[in-house]
């Protein structure tokens, strides 16, 4: 073994680290930030957002694995800048800007999932949903989160075959104008 006088490697510096900010992956610098997000969770598991900072997405986030990703509460926001889907959303396919499932949702379960703490801007897309979870069990997560200008034939959130996990202080708000029912749960 030789040892080095060197200071420590970028790489050896962040996996020391319990916690890493999605920020240190290239997220929030302009342009769509999922590619930066997705490189974050594909090697940390304890991810975080900056507060007062939008980001914004331009395809979904999937969360498939057992993961915690937070943000500094509503003020972190996670815009969709994405296109409008061309039909409806396929809720049992898990479309949707987070989606949070196995990869199998046919018969697989997704644990310890922690997902919430931030704001989720529609900006009024139509045929889309907010957030999806599907088979999310055995200490998941989603709370404290909000979803914001939902536009037509589109939903704040969708849950289905969900055990043994908790949701809690989830918000929805349609976009200004829009006569619908916002943020609708199945189960």
């Amino acid at each position: 073994i030789v040892q080095s006088t060197a200071a420590p490697t970028l790489a050896l510096v962040l996996r020391l680290r319990d916690t890493m900010n999605i920020d240190q992956f290239g997220a929030g610098v302009g342009g769509d930030d999922a590619p930066a997000i997705n490189a974050a969770k594909a090697i940390w598991r304890d991810l975080r957002a900056s507060q007062n900072k939008t980001y914004l997405i331009g395809t979904e986030i999937d969360f498939n694995a057992t993961i915690s990703f937070n943000g500094a509460g509503h003020n972190t926001i996670f815009k969709w800048t994405g296109a409008n889907p061309a039909t409806a959303p396929d809720k049992d396919g898990g479309d949707g800007v987070f989606r949070v499932a196995p990869t199998d949702t046919g018969a697989g379960a997704l644990a310890n999932a922690r997902i919430g703490n931030f704001t989720l801007d529609l900006d009024g897309a139509q045929n889309l949903i907010g957030m999806v979870c599907i088979r999310a069990t055995s200490q998941s997560r989603v709370e404290n989160i909000a979803v914001k200008e939902i536009g037509v034939n589109s939903c704040g959130y969708y849950f289905s075959k969900e055990w043994y996990a908790s949701f809690g202080a989830l918000l929805a708000k349609p976009r200004s104008g829009f006569e619908q029912e916002a943020g609708t749960v199945g189960f």
